[in-house]
């Protein structure tokens, strides 16, 4: 049965000036073994940065292996697949002239957004329920989950397993991706659970809150950690400028309103994983 840490409820469950509502502190649950004995969709990773997925598209189970630089499958597990028979724009303040939609209010935009749906399903899985700590050697896949909203989209998922086996960091704090009808709100920008938030590293190395500016902001791991998203699939980061002259970007990174507080990853080419 999985154990999952305790949580603890925050006094404040909105950051200030961030895309992300959170639940709890974050919670660092243990590796599970596969639920399940069917036949799944399967994601195969590979050090050099290549994905390939393989099996049915009609599959409730999405599995996942990680091959090191030395060829050594490393097998993560298996998670049950949430199909949503509807695909979302990113929201706008502004009500769609045409076609259907879905509003919500956004307590960070106070005001409604308005999400467009668009043909196409989601294949979503729960990443905080069943959260993902993996070691052995000098290799670790793990991450803290810190956030309401615990589903990612299949495919995001084996890019961000690949950007965490490439520095096998014990310090990621994941502020989540989507939600469960994968429209991400109180954000615009996280529907179909392909973006998602972290927040930045600490020289210390502690998962606490952090701004860019501040003098525990670690640059140099900051950019290591991006390097490895850009790999493994993401080509673009909303963050914000930081530095003595306020001058400076993570590598990748494109300056925006709000993104003071936490990493927004985005720019995901949906052409990186190859089909087997």
């Amino acid at each position: 049965m999985l154990k999952v840490a305790k949580t603890l409820q925050l006094k404040d469950f909105m950051e200030v000036n961030s895309a992300v509502i959170l639940g709890s502190e974050p919670s660092f649950g243990e590796q599970v073994k596969p639920i399940v004995e069917e036949e799944s969709l399967h994601f195969d990773i590979y050090a050099d940065g290549s994905i390939a997925r393989s099996g049915s598209e009609d599959s409730k189970v999405a599995s996942y292996t990680y091959y090191d630089k030395n060829g050594e499958a490393h097998e993560l597990g298996q998670w049950r697949i949430k199909i949503n028979d509807t695909r979302y724009k990113n929201g706008k303040e502004k009500k769609p002239k045409m076609g259907d939609y879905v509003v919500r209010y956004s307590p960070i935009y106070e005001a409604d957004i308005y999400y467009a749906k668009i043909p196409g399903k989601m294949h979503l899985i729960n990443i905080k329920k069943k959260p993902l700590n993996y070691k052995k050697d000098d290799l670790l896949i793990s991450y803290f989950h810190n956030s309401n909203r615990e589903y990612v989209d299949i495919g995001a998922f084996a890019s961000f397993i690949g950007a965490l086996a490439e520095v096998s960091y014990d310090d990621v704090v994941l502020n989540g991706f989507t939600n469960a009808d994968g429209i991400g709100n109180p954000s615009k920008t996280h529907v179909n659970g392909i973006y998602g938030d972290l927040r930045y590293f600490n020289k210390n190395k502690v998962k606490k809150k952090l701004l860019i500016t501040s003098p525990e902001f670690d640059e140099l791991r900051q950019n290591n950690f991006i390097n490895a998203l850009y790999k493994f699939g993401y080509k673009g980061m909303a963050s914000f400028k930081y530095g003595e002259k306020n001058d400076k970007l993570v590598h990748h990174g494109k300056h925006v309103k709000g993104h003071k507080n936490h990493l927004h990853i985005q720019g995901y080419d949906l052409n990186h994983i190859k089909k087997q």
